[in-house]
């Protein structure tokens, strides 16, 4: 019994593994755009944040991102008022800088390699 609760157990932790988030502070907007590269905006609705952060964040996920150096931007984008109007998109955030390592997966090839007697 201690052996299949020791399964369970590895098998539902292996789930908690997650891929590379952006993540923001909490924001007042309704949305997220992100611009990575350059490259036209991804746009995303605000998360709520769990603790220890309380309100609204952005969160990307960057699984699909190329190996290699980027630079990201985010803003964030607020409806209207009824009554005072405003409301759209604000400022880029200051750029976060980063790299991604290649992920080839595979060991390095063996060397050294010689005949003993």
């Amino acid at each position: 019994m201690k052996v299949l609760a020791l399964i369970v157990l590895m098998l539902t932790s292996s789930l908690a593994w997650a891929t590379p988030f952006l993540i923001t502070n909490p924001v007042a907007g309704t949305t997220c755009t992100m611009y990575m590269d350059a490259v036209p905006g991804v746009t995303a609705p605000v998360v709520i944040a769990t603790a220890p952060a309380i309100g609204n964040m952005c969160q990307f996920d960057l699984a699909s991102v190329a190996a290699g150096s980027h630079s990201v931007t985010v803003t964030t984008t607020s409806q209207p008022d009824p009554v005072w109007g405003g409301g759209g998109e604000s400022v880029k955030s200051s750029p976060l800088l980063f790299a991604r390592p290649p992920t080839s997966g595979l060991p390095a090839a063996p060397n050294g390699l010689r005949l003993t007697l």
